[in-house]
């Protein structure tokens, strides 16, 4: 197959100080190539989307890298901590998302639980509950687990080919790369999450007060009245906050 070398030449001498001959020494660094390949494409991904399109393209350069039928990103769900939730699913040249699955008895449930797996090949006669896999023909799986900030896992992201998946070193290096933007995106996520949550919460305490409450910035200027307010003084919220960008 398509390899990558570097390479050095530099001529030998004999004793009167005559080029008499050419050595090479040539070494093979196609995985590192593949592995900087699979950082610019994590980067590219990284610049260019977040959510939904994110795993989207993230599983889309892991099988393009990986040179495998698929991959896969998905995740739990508290509410329902026997089944995975597709993410994004890369399957010979299109995107299914959006599904759940049962975790037991899969590859899945290995990886979530114990760390990196890699099954090389006989991957049905492993796992003969997964109809799935079977189904849809394949041979080899890869899977790493996603975690968060506190190091409990909360999904995986995972490699599938109808043929005989080698190279565990690699494969394990470039799923690890890819996992990591998205456990990044997974806590962005939770972060603005709990940040509109947050932000409800207060909208909720604040606009149910029966007292008269005034928001001010750190300039001394009001950016919210809430409804007790504009009963009491008989001004509406947009005029309250119109009359004061007017002064």
């Amino acid at each position: 197959g398509m390899r990558t070398f570097l390479a050095a030449k530099f001529p030998l001498f004999d004793s009167t100080g005559v080029a008499y001959a050419v050595c090479g020494v040539a070494t093979d660094i196609t995985e590192r190539k593949r592995l900087e390949e699979a950082l610019s494409s994590a980067a590219l991904a990284v610049s260019q989307s977040e959510g939904e399109p994110l795993y989207r393209e993230l599983a889309r350069y892991a099988a393009t890298i990986l040179g495998v039928d698929g991959a896969f990103i998905a995740t739990r769900d508290l509410s329902r901590p026997d089944e995975l939730q597709m993410r994004a699913f890369y399957l010979d040249g299109e995107t299914r998302e959006n599904f759940s699955y049962p975790m037991a008895g899969t590859p899945c449930e290995t990886v979530v639980d114990h760390g990196f797996r890699l099954y090389p090949s006989q991957l049905v006669d492993l796992f003969p509950v997964d109809q799935d896999f079977r189904k849809l023909g394949f041979e080899s799986y890869a899977g790493h687990p996603l975690t968060d900030s506190s190091g409990r896992s909360c999904g995986l992201i995972a490699a599938v080919s109808r043929h005989t998946l080698d190279q565990p070193a690699f494969v394990e290096s470039v799923l690890r790369i890819f996992a990591v933007r998205v456990n990044a995106e997974l806590e962005r996520v939770a972060a603005h999450d709990a940040l509109r949550a947050s932000e409800e919460q207060y909208r909720t305490v604040f606009n149910a007060s029966a007292d008269a409450l005034v928001l001010w910035n750190s300039r001394s200027e009001r950016v919210d009245v809430n409804p007790a307010y504009e009963r009491m003084y008989g001004y509406s919220r947009d005029e309250v906050l119109a009359g004061f960008r007017a002064r």
